[in-house]
């Protein structure tokens, strides 16, 4: 190994002009169109068959760097069936090689209505002996109503949101991940719709609202908010609230993720207009929990909500 390491460090140079000039001999000579069943049966293999790929069309590509590029696709996961992507770009990480972590980045053009860009690479090693894999990810412009689709969500939504991701995963499962998310949107539109809930079904009436902004921490096995913002002081509803749910995982049957939700403790603040108020219908067992300030025009509540778990009744108490 130390040999390998040391003929790594004295040909960098050599075998970076090697993978530069691989993909144009790849261009000229081989016959990509050929292999489109064995590229997707690698996929598949890779990832144990939690992902297939299927495509029209495969290329070299040489800017902004060497890879390979795919067009009409559809992708398959544990997560999401059929999930169309206009082209898609994936290049390997050439630090990943040298540093024996290999990863890849990818960009993807027409997905979900925007684009969506990542990459991952090998991270440090799991007591048990595996490597953690970091995975970053980047949605730009993404249609909301794309994303209810393809994940065949409850809650019927309109608009675009964007967001960062930076994961540290566990492939087993078997510690939990660490990282920051933060997604942000606009100009959301949801329509009625019923929420079940511990106090029985909540009905929500239409709402739109002009922001969206959520910033989560993944760390020691919790799930902190340090931001949940839905909608502005001139909304119909604005919600703003910080706070922290405990988040288990360990591996689960064909390789999935067991995800648990333990106790939580989450602060709300939440004021609506008059009218929304009235179509809402259900604020009103919140009466004890109001601000002490009213904005004109508008009702206020100030709650906090925690619970030893997640099937626990919730205990409500002001702020």
């Amino acid at each position: 190994m130390e040999q390998l390491r040391s003929f790594i460090s004295k040909y960098k140079a050599s075998l970076l002009l090697f993978f530069l000039a691989l993909p144009v001999f790849l261009v000229l000579l081989f016959p990509l169109s050929d292999i489109g069943d064995l590229v997707s049966a690698k996929v598949a293999e890779f990832t144990d068959n939690k992902v297939f790929l299927q495509f029209d069309e495969m290329s070299i590509t040489l800017l902004p760097r060497p890879g390979v590029a795919f067009e009409n696709v559809q992708l398959y996961t544990p997560f999401v069936q059929g999930l169309k992507v206009d082209r898609l770009t994936a290049a390997p990480s050439l630090t990943g090689l040298l540093t024996f972590k290999p990863g890849i980045s990818f960009y993807a053009q027409g997905v979900l209505g925007g684009e969506i860009g990542g990459s991952t690479r090998g991270g440090e090693t799991t007591q048990q002996g595996t490597l953690r894999q970091k995975i970053d990810l980047n949605l730009n412009n993404v249609d909301l109503r794309a994303i209810v689709k393809a994940f065949d969500l409850s809650i019927p939504a309109v608009g675009s949101v964007s967001a960062t991701v930076n994961l540290d995963v566990d492939p087993s499962f078997v510690e939990p991940p660490t990282g920051s998310a933060k997604i942000t949107g606009s100009e959301i539109t949801a329509n009625a719709v019923q929420i079940p809930t511990q106090m029985g079904p909540i009905s929500l009436p239409n709402l739109k609202v002009s922001s969206l902004e959520i910033q989560v921490d993944l760390k020691k096995g919790e799930a902190i908010a340090k931001t949940l913002r839905v909608g502005t002081p001139t909304d119909p509803l604005h919600v703003s609230a910080d706070g922290k749910i405990e988040v288990r995982t360990s591996p689960g049957p064909g390789g999935q993720p067991n995800i648990e939700l333990g106790g939580y403790d989450f602060s709300v603040r939440l004021d609506a207009s008059k009218e929304f108020e009235s179509q809402i219908g259900f604020l009103g067992f919140l009466d004890s929990y109001k601000a002490p300030t009213q904005p004109p025009g508008r009702s206020a509540y100030a709650v906090r909500i925690s619970a030893p778990s997640i099937q626990s009744p919730a205990r409500m108490n002001s702020l």
